[in-house]
């Protein structure tokens, strides 16, 4: 392959990994707070994830359903880095759930029982809370099994035992 095919190719590539992010990538974002809690961690995991994009576009595009595989790559990488934290033994000092509003002025905005919401989500233990973002960001389950590499059937009893969760701590 000559220089400029290859440069070609290159720039190819990036133009569709950059119309997946940009389609996928907020959904990705919010996703990874279910990984860590630190919000530079997550910039530095998102990061991760947009390279994840790049290097597998033309498996994406090919994809039966894009969605899923990006956040399939996004859940690898994030799961890597939560094992790779847990074998350091580094623990967060942020004591404030990680998707608590930190600007009074929108906190007051927001409404008590979603506040109440996201605050039970993210005490959630990883496994419930992985499926849980999933389902808020729309996904059906079939979807999620596919993202997290579960079978459907795995995901519904997650589901089932993460409302009841939220249900006992929203009482």
């Amino acid at each position: 392959m000559r220089d400029s095919e290859q440069v070609d190719s290159s720039r190819k590539r990036l133009n569709q990994a950059q119309a997946l992010w940009d389609e996928y990538g907020p959904i990705v974002a919010r996703s990874l707070i279910a990984y860590e809690r630190d919000s530079e961690r997550r910039k530095d995991l998102l990061q991760d994830v947009f390279l994840g994009v790049f290097e597998s576009v033309n498996r994406i595009t090919a994809a039966r359903t894009q969605r899923a595989y990006v956040l399939r790559i996004a859940h690898n990488i994030a799961a890597d880095h939560v094992a790779r934290e847990a074998k350091r033994g580094w623990v967060s000092l942020d004591n404030e759930p990680a998707c608590s509003v930190s600007d009074p002025a929108a906190l007051a905005t927001q409404l008590d029982e979603n506040q109440r919401l996201i605050e039970a989500v993210c005490k959630l233990p990883m496994p419930y809370r992985q499926v849980t973002v999933l389902l808020l960001e729309d996904l059906k389950p079939a979807e999620i099994a596919e993202a997290l590499g579960l079978k459907p059937g795995a995901v519904r009893v997650r589901l089932t035992r993460a409302r009841s969760m939220l249900k006992e701590a929203l009482k």
